[in-house]
């Protein structure tokens, strides 16, 4: 891979602080970028910013350029693939369904009746809880009933494991633990660029994103993360909250990030939500801690294996700085690279190849200093970030081409409400009468911001063949809840509240609930009657019919 950097002449100290950039390639097929994050802090008193920025991309990748303009001319150095990646896990909005059971339900047959069967009603013993899609690889999350059920699922759905890897994983089953399995998907041609960093002087904060738009995917997606003494909101761009009723809860078919990318289209294609606005104190102590690497024992190690062995038992994460190390110092011999083995099957068992782990001259000093510089101490200073700014602030949103018309820059608002919170939780109340089947109760659910819905028991949605989601469909019909203008000072400035709006879609599904449940009485005040009446209503309605 050959991946070109360019950065723009020294512009003023006052001018924003720039990332972001464009992919540029010399061959046929294009190189387009899927996604970036980006983590901005300025130290005011020195006059520098400080930027770090993760690039992923899709197409292939032998020979392209990323161009990268910035203000002034820059220091460069590598960051760290785990701030970036920690950042975005502790960031990450999250939607939880708790369940509550109201009345005389047999709550044990709900874990009878919702288990799934697998690959055409084989059910394996294994429940999978989820699957997906997360960047280039295929997910899956299983519950197994016995170590052995789990491999032979895992072996049957493509994954390439060792039967013997039953008796290891049978500790695990016992307890009762989740496991998430990966696979790199079969049409992948997708990478990661080793995050880099800028500092130069500078004030400000703006993205380029015009030169971006010369090779982008539609509704890209860019996170920003934005270090400071107080929440950072968007200045060029406007502000969405999300509606979180939008979100599918129950099968998550429609997940955060595609609503936040249908509320950024609502508010004209140029917008930004807050994912999360906090105090770093709780993130502080996740990237490094002192005596977390032992780089005496790395620099003694005899040879290659035993320094690999090292690397291994010390807990390295496989981030592509570290791989980036690893092909300098171990790098894969042409040999068995054409009998095909790859980098990974090589770097995980030098051992296994004695012919070749030998045969090249290995400084273990060497190697452990350039580590140091390239994968330790990169944590080191993303851990001093955390230590020198009080508060993160976490935004995204998701652009097309056409819409990367205006640079998005942002700015610091100590008067907004400062902390959002990424964990979102809703409760499904199931209500039971007489030991009834709780899938056979109607449910009510409360969503945040106060929201109440009926809900038709699961039994009734199966019948007509839909899901949860497609019964609250009509509460999708607004993706941004309320969009706004904010600046570095005072509240935001309304635009569109959308708040009563879902309401009166809440209430009219709700006197739909109702009506389908059998009620003969007068719906003409239902709009206003409470969430419990109505339940109280659909559980009479039920017991009539």
């Amino acid at each position: 891979m050959r991946a070109v950097f360019l950065s723009s002449l020294a512009l003023s100290v006052s001018s924003p602080a720039w990332a972001c950039g464009g992919f540029f390639c010399d061959n046929s097929a294009p190189v387009l970028q899927a996604q970036e994050r980006i983590v901005f802090a300025v130290d005011e008193d020195a006059g520098e910013v400080d930027v770090q920025v993760s690039i992923a991309y899709e197409g292939p990748s032998e020979s392209f350029a990323w161009v990268v303009p910035v203000p002034a001319q820059p220091t460069l150095y590598t960051s760290s693939d785990e701030l970036l990646t920690t950042l975005a896990a502790l960031t990450q909005p999250s939607y939880r369904l708790d369940q509550v059971y109201d009345g005389d339900c047999l709550v044990w047959e709900v874990a009878l009746s919702a288990s799934p069967t697998l690959d055409g009603g084989s059910s394996y013993g294994v429940l999978v809880v989820d699957s997906g899609r997360v960047g280039p690889y295929e997910t899956v999350t299983l519950q197994a009933d016995s170590s052995a059920a789990l491999v032979t699922w895992l072996q049957d759905n493509g994954f390439d494991l060792p039967s013997s890897l039953d008796p290891k994983l049978a500790p695990y089953v016992s307890s009762g633990m989740y496991f998430v399995a990966l696979k790199l998907a079969k049409d992948a041609d997708v990478g990661d660029l080793v995050p880099l960093g800028m500092r130069y002087p500078g004030s400000g904060i703006s993205v380029p994103i015009q030169l971006t738009a010369v090779a982008a995917l539609p509704d890209m997606r860019l996170e920003v993360y934005v270090f400071g003494a107080s929440r950072a909101v968007p200045e060029s761009y406007l502000h969405v909250v999300p509606n979180d009723l939008a979100v599918d809860w129950f099968d998550q078919t429609v997940a955060y990030e595609d609503v936040v990318s249908l509320a950024a289209d609502e508010a004209g294609g140029q917008a930004f939500a807050t994912d999360f606005s906090g105090s770093t104190e709780p993130l502080r102590g996740t990237l490094y801690q002192e005596g977390r690497y032992d780089l005496a024992a790395l620099a003694a190690a005899p040879d290659a294996v035993a320094w690999m062995d090292q690397i291994t038992g010390q807990g390295f994460s496989p981030t592509a700085a570290l791989q980036e190390v690893l092909r300098i110092w171990l790098p894969l011999p042409p040999a068995l690279a054409a009998q095909g083995v790859s980098e990974t099957d090589w770097w995980n068992c030098l051992a296994c190849y004695p012919d070749y782990s030998g045969s090249f001259p290995f400084d273990a000093v060497a190697a452990t200093a350039d580590l140091e510089a390239r994968v330790i101490q990169p944590l080191v200073d993303a851990e001093a970030l955390l230590a020198a700014y009080p508060h993160l602030t976490r935004l995204t949103s998701s652009l097309d081409a056409v819409e990367m018309t205006v640079d998005p820059s942002f700015v610091w608002n100590a008067e907004m409400a400062q902390d959002v919170s990424p964990v979102h939780v809703a409760t499904v109340t199931y209500h039971c009468q007489a030991q009834m089947d709780p899938a056979e109760a109607p449910r009510t659910v409360a969503f945040p911001g106060g929201y109440s819905v009926s809900l038709p028991s699961e039994a009734d949605l199966q019948a007509q063949g839909i899901s949860e989601y497609e019964y609250l469909q009509s509460l999708t019909a607004i993706n941004a809840l309320v969009i706004e203008d904010t600046t570095s000072s005072g509240e935001a400035v309304t635009i569109y509240d959308g708040r009563s709006d879902l309401a009166a879609l809440v209430d009219a599904l709700n006197q739909t609930f109702v009506q389908e449940a059998g009620c003969g009485c007068d719906q003409g005040g239902a709009g206003a009657m409470p969430v419990g009446a109505l339940v109280g209503l659909a559980l009479l309605a039920r017991r009539r019919r």
